[in-house]
């Protein structure tokens, strides 16, 4: 948000609606986040009548964000049923919402190690001690399994892994490794996706709701796009971009500017 500081509205507990002071745009609206909690080892609820149970049982390294006009009217104290459809918990005053992808739509983790591990070899040649060092260096704990949150490899894009790991000895120049990791982002990230939910159902069920939706990403816009088509989200999202369609890579806001 332009003001970098949210506020709780209501009870103020995770999964409850922030505020940011002085948020108000030119347009009259309010940047609004909703952030959920933290609890890892849960099992993803499949169901997307039940997402925002999902949201507030699983860790997440990302949110998303929901931009919505400012209203007396929203009441976010209220109690909430842990079975009710995620379009009634949201207040009536939202107007769209923007979904990071990674770490959000798909588990970052399951989506990703399968991918990483052949780009790292790849770079390193097919040498095991380089490869896992060049893992390492991204991200990547070999022990859980997990990359870490706000590494390389989790909140950047390739052309910065390209960069980083020829830095550290790749065998291939950065100009070969960054189409290569681009390209292969592309088919591993469709291949090897793992949705948190029903993702056509969810969109279907926002989208019905009157709500305008976005994806962005720190991964390509061709990447994106293909994951887009795979699942048949095509219909409901009216807005989608990666680091390189020219609004920015995140954390910058350009592409929530944009949307």
């Amino acid at each position: 948000t332009q003001s970098g500081r949210a506020e709780p509205v209501g009870n103020g507990h995770r999964g409850s609606l922030y505020q940011t002071k002085g948020g108000l745009t030119d347009r009259g609206l309010v940047h609004g986040l909703i952030s959920f909690g933290t609890i890892e080892n849960q099992s993803p609820v499949r169901h997307p009548l039940r997402f925002h149970q999902f949201f507030m049982k699983q860790h997440l390294s990302k949110c998303f964000f929901a931009i919505f006009e400012k209203t007396d009217n929203a009441n976010p104290s209220a109690e909430v049923s842990p079975f009710m459809p995620v379009t009634t918990l949201l207040p009536s005053s939202i107007r769209a919402v923007l979904f990071d992808k990674d770490g959000t739509l798909f588990d970052f983790h399951e989506t990703w190690r399968p991918v990483l591990l052949e780009a790292a070899d790849h770079a390193a040649g097919g040498d095991p001690l380089l490869a896992a060092q060049l893992l390492a260096a991204g991200g990547y704990d070999a022990i859980s399994r997990k990359f870490v949150a706000d590494s390389v490899i989790a909140a950047g894009h390739s052309g910065e892994l390209a960069e980083l790991w020829c830095h550290l000895g790749a065998v291939v120049s950065r100009e070969q490794l960054h189409p290569y990791l681009d390209a292969l982002f592309v088919e591993g990230g469709v291949k090897h996706a793992a949705p948190v939910t029903d993702l056509p159902d969810l969109f279907r069920q926002l989208t019905a709701a009157g709500l305008t939706l976005g994806i962005i990403t720190n991964d390509s816009e061709s990447s994106l796009l293909a994951v887009i088509e795979h699942y048949r989200l095509a219909d409901y999202v009216a807005f989608a971009a990666g680091y390189d369609s020219g609004y920015g890579a995140k954390p910058q806001p350009g592409m929530v500017h944009a949307f």
